[in-house]
C-alpha cells in the first residue's frame, strides 16, 4: 500500500491547516480487500477530539475507528471492488467552522481495469543569497522528482537536482538519477546513485553511471560501473595549472621547463557481486570493486592557462616578467631563441594516477525468523599508488627488494611465475608504487621463520573482516562485532574508512515494561595493534549507557545518558634531546579519561486551552589527564577540558492560529590554549543565546501564514561577540498543489575588532503532480 513521503512531509513539516491525507491517496487504486485509511489531525487549531466523525460511502464508522489527537486511523473488515468514498469532520472548540476533507479511491475487482500508467511527481525550485559587508553569494537550484509504475509490474523513478554551483573546476553538483523496476527480477539504475555491495568494498559512496541488479532467486547479480571522480583540468587562473620547475640558459637558448598541477583525474568504477541464497535464511557473496584514474583524461596542454615569470629570467631574450598565457608562450618560442618545454608525465606535481583493486567475501547465516543473525567479511586489497611508469618487468621485479641480480625475489625463483607482469595490466597494475609491497610478513617462511603463519596472515596489512553477531530474544536485542582494518587496506570505493583500526564492541538494547523503559549498554574497544613490529599501542576503551523513560501518555518522557572515553596511546617514556649543550623532554605521553552526563525531558500538556510542549536538555562534559607528572616539559598543553551545556525550548499553540517557541540556552567551557607551565595556559568561554519564534496561519483562510522570529547571543570569555538575528518570512498556499518559502535573515555580530552585518534571502517553490 503506497504511503508517499510527500504527504508525510507536507503533514509534518509544512503543517498546513487542513487535513492531511496518509492513505489512501486520492485516486489511488488499491489492490487489496484488506485497507487502511489514515489521516492526519497534526498541527489544526482549537481540535475537538469529541467532535471527529468518520464517514465511509455515507455510512459514520467513527466507533470502528481508533481516533487520538494527532491521528485517524479505520480499518474496514473488507471493502468490495469499485469506487470508496471517506469524509472526515473535524470540529473546534472554539465554534468555528470546522475541518473537512473528502476524497475517493478505488478498490481493484474482477471489473475494474487498473490504468496502463499512474504517476505523481514534485517540482522544487529555491534561490539563497547571502550578503556580508564584503562579500556576497547567490546560490540557486531547481529539482523534479518523478515516480509511478506501467502494466502493474514495471515501477520507475526519478530526481534530477540542478545548481548554480555547477562548475568545472569542481565535482559535479548536479545530480541525475532515473531507476526503473522490472518485477522482482531486474533492477537498473542510471545516473548519479549511491550503491552499496558491503562495508570494505562500496558502501554508500557516489557513482555516477550504472547500477544492475538481477535477482534470479538463490543466485543474485549486482554490477556497478561509472565514475568516481569526473576529470579536472586545472583553473586558467594565474599559476592554477602550470608551475616553472627548470629555467636555463644554454648557448643563447633560454630553455623554460613547465609541470602540469591543479588537475584530478577522472577515477573508474568497476565492481559486482555474485551472492548465492534468498536471504531468508542465509546468503554468500563474491564481490571485486576495480577503481582506476584515466590517464588519457587530463590534457597536457591548456592554451589560455595563465603562468606568472616572477622575475626577468630571459630578459636578454626579451622575455621579462609579467603573466603569459601557454600559447603565449609558444608563440615566443617559435619567434626567438626559447625552448618550452614540458615535464614528462611521472614529474607532473598533481596527484600521482592510482589503480585499486579489492576482492571481498561475505556470509550471511540468519535463524529463527533473523531473531538469530551471524555474519561476516573478508576483503583483501592492492593499491598502486603511481601507475605514471606502467607495470613491472620480470627483469624489475627481481630487483625490487634488493640490488641483487638472482632472478628470484623472497626466495620465489622468478623463472618460476607463469605470467609477466605486463600481461595483466588490464586487470592491474603491478609497479613500484604497489601497497603492500610485500602483502605477507616474509618472517613467517622459510626453516627460520619467527612469525606464525597464521598470525601472519591475519595481521597482513591489506586485509580487513569483520564479524558480527546478533541475538534478539526475551526484549533483549544482543549485538557482539568485531572488525580489523589494516594499515595498508585501501579502498577507492570507501575512501572514509577508518584503516589501522582493531574494534572490538558489545551491545544490548533491553525494552522493560511494554517498551515504557528502554535500556541500551555498549562496550567499544579500538586499537591499532595489527603489525606485529607495532611499538606504540594506542587504545581506546568506550561505555555508554542509555536510559529512556515513557511513563505514558500524560507524562513527561525522559532520558539519561553517560559515556565514560578512556585513551591512551602507548608512550611510557620521555624523550631527551640536547639542544646547546642542555638537555630538555620531549613528553609524548597521552593518558585521559572523558566522561559526558546526558539529561533530557520532554512534555507535553495543556492549560488554559493552550498546548505546550516543554524541552529540556543539560550536558555535563569532562576530559582529565591521568598523568600528574608533567613538569619534565616546558611546552606540554593540558588536554583537560570541562563544559556544560543547557538548553530549555517552550513550544506552545494559541487558539487564534499562532504558534510560538521560546529558547534559551547556555554553554561555558574551560580548556588550554597554551604550554601546562606557562602563565595564563586557560581560557574560558561563557555564552547565552536566548530565541523567540513565532508562526500566524490566520491569514486568507489559512493560506498565508506569516513567520518571524529573533535570537540574541553573547558570548564573553576569550572571544567576546555579540550577536542579534531577525528573521521574516511567510509560507503560501495555492490550491493543493503549490506551495512558497520566503525567509530572510538579518544577523549583526560585534566584536573588539567592528561590526559586520550579514543578510541572507531563501525562497523556495514546490509543486506536487
Amino acid at each position: 500500500m503506497k504511503k508517499t513521503a510527500i504527504f508525510i512531509a507536507i503533514s509534518f513539516i509544512v503543517q498546513a491547516q487542513s487535513i492531511q491525507i496518509f492513505c489512501p491517496e486520492p485516486d489511488e487504486l488499491v489492490t487489496e480487500t484488506n485497507v487502511l485509511i489514515a489521516a492526519s489531525l497534526f498541527g489544526l487549531d482549537n481540535l475537538s477530539q469529541e467532535k471527529i466523525k468518520v464517514f465511509v460511502d455515507q455510512i459514520e464508522r467513527t466507533r470502528e475507528s481508533i481516533i487520538d489527537k494527532d491521528f485517524i486511523t479505520y480499518i474496514p473488515i473488507e471493502m468490495s471492488p469499485g469506487t470508496h468514498t471517506i469524509k472526515i469532520i473535524a470540529g473546534r472548540d472554539d465554534g468555528q467552522r470546522s475541518y473537512e476533507k473528502e476524497w475517493s479511491f478505488r478498490v481493484a475487482g474482477e471489473d475494474f481495469k487498473k490504468p496502463v500508467l499512474t504517476y505523481s511527481g514534485k517540482i522544487t525550485s529555491g534561490f539563497q543569497s547571502e550578503k556580508s559587508d564584503n562579500e556576497e553569494l547567490n546560490m540557486g537550484n531547481i529539482g523534479m522528482r518523478f515516480s509511478g509504475t506501467a502494466f502493474d509490474w514495471i515501477k520507475f523513478k526519478s530526481n534530477v537536482k540542478l545548481s548554480t554551483e555547477e562548475n568545472p573546476l569542481l565535482q559535479a553538483r548536479n545530480r541525475y538519477f532515473f531507476n526503473v523496476e522490472f518485477g522482482r527480477i531486474l533492477d537498473i539504475s542510471f545516473g548519479d546513485t549511491n550503491p552499496r555491495l558491503t562495508r570494505f568494498l562500496l558502501d554508500g559512496k557516489r557513482v555516477r553511471g550504472l547500477e544492475a541488479s538481477l535477482k534470479f532467486g538463490f543466485v543474485n547479480i549486482q554490477l556497478i560501473g561509472g565514475e568516481l571522480n569526473r576529470s579536472i583540468q586545472g583553473g586558467r587562473s594565474v599559476n592554477e595549472s602550470y608551475s616553472i620547475s627548470r629555467t636555463a640558459l644554454e648557448e643563447g637558448v633560454g630553455i623554460l621547463t613547465l609541470t602540469r598541477k591543479g588537475y584530478t583525474f577522472k577515477q573508474n568504477l568497476l565492481a559486482g557481486r555474485l551472492s548465492f541464497g534468498r536471504g531468508k535464511y542465509g546468503q554468500l557473496g563474491i564481490s571485486v570493486l576495480k577503481v582506476r584514474d584515466d590517464l588519457k583524461s587530463i590534457k597536457r596542454e591548456i592554451d589560455n592557462a595563465s603562468i606568472e615569470l616572477e622575475t626577468n629570467m630571459f630578459d636578454s631574450l626579451g622575455l621579462s616578467s609579467g603573466m603569459y598565457t601557454y600559447s603565449d608562450l609558444l608563440s615566443y618560442d617559435s619567434q626567438n631563441n626559447l625552448q618550452i618545454t614540458l615535464d614528462e608525465n611521472n614529474k607532473w606535481q598533481g596527484l600521482a594516477p592510482q589503480d585499486n583493486i579489492v576482492l571481498s567475501t561475505d556470509l550471511g547465516m540468519y535463524l529463527d525468523h533473523k531473531r538469530i543473525v551471524l555474519e561476516g567479511e573478508l576483503a583483501l586489497s592492492l593499491l598502486n599508488k603511481n601507475i605514471w611508469d606502467g607495470p613491472l618487468t620480470l627483469a624489475e621485479l627481481d630487483t625490487l627488494l634488493d640490488d641483487t641480480t638472482d632472478n628470484s625475489i623472497m626466495d620465489i625463483d622468478l623463472g618460476e611465475i607463469p605470467i609477466d607482469p605486463a600481461d595483466i595490466e588490464n586487470i592491474f597494475i603491478i609497479g613500484q608504487g604497489i601497497s603492500p609491497l610485500v602483502p605477507i610478513d616474509i618472517n613467517a617462511f622459510g626453516d627460520s621463520a619467527t612469525v606464525d603463519i597464521v598470525d601472519a596472515i591475519f595481521r597482513m596489512p591489506s586485509l580487513a573482516m569483520r564479524m558480527r553477531g546478533k541475538l534478539n530474544y526475551f526484549n533483549n536485542y544482543v549485538t557482539i562485532e568485531m572488525s580489523r582494518v589494516g594499515p595498508e587496506f585501501n579502498s577507492l570505493g570507501n575512501p572514509y574508512l577508518l584503516a589501522n583500526n582493531n574494534e572490538y564492541s558489545a551491545s544490548d538494547r533491553i525494552q522493560l515494561f511494554k517498551n515504557r523503559l528502554m535500556l541500551t549498554l555498549m562496550y567499544l574497544h579500538q586499537d591499532n595493534d595489527i603489525l606485529s613490529n607495532q611499538s606504540n599501542v594506542t587504545t581506546q576503551k568506550t561505555m555508554m549507557t542509555n536510559a529512556t523513560i515513557i511513563p505514558g501518555p500524560t507524562l513527561p518522557t525522559f532520558n539519561i545518558s553517560y559515556k565514560s572515553i578512556d585513551r591512551d596511546n602507548g608512550v611510557e617514556e620521555l624523550e631527551e634531546y640536547e639542544t646547546g649543550g642542555l638537555i630538555y623532554y620531549s613528553d609524548g605521553r597521552s593518558r585521559t579519561n572523558t566522561t559526558s552526563l546526558m539529561l533530557s525531558t520532554n512534555y507535553r500538556f495543556s492549560i488554559f486551552k493552550l498546548d505546550h510542549n516543554i524541552n529540556a536538555t543539560t550536558v555535563m562534559l569532562d576530559k582529565t589527564d591521568k598523568y600528574s607528572d608533567r613538569t619534565w616539559d616546558s611546552t606540554f598543553v593540558d588536554p583537560t577540558l570541562q563544559a556544560r551545556v543547557f538548553n530549555l525550548s517552550v513550544n506552545t499553540k494559541y487558539p487564534f492560529h499562532l504558534k510560538t517557541t521560546v529558547n534559551v540556552s547556555t554553554n561555558s567551557s574551560e580548556f588550554s590554549i597554551g604550554p601546562k607551565l606557562a602563565l595564563n595556559s586557560t581560557a574560558t568561554m561563557k555564552m547565552l543565546t536566548i530565541g523567540l519564534r513565532g508562526e500566524y496561519s490566520g491569514l486568507f483562510k489559512e493560506k498565508l501564514v506569516m513567520l518571524g522570529g529573533v535570537n540574541y547571543t553573547k558570548s564573553v570569555g576569550l572571544v567576546d561577540v555579540t550577536r542579534m538575528e531577525i528573521n521574516i518570512g511567510a509560507r503560501v498556499y495555492f490550491l493543493d498543489s503549490v506551495s512558497i518559502n520566503v525567509i530572510t535573515k538579518m544577523r549583526t555580530n560585534k566584536t573588539a575588532s567592528g561590526t559586520s552585518t550579514n543578510l541572507n534571502t531563501f525562497a523556495n517553490v514546490s509543486y506536487l503532480f
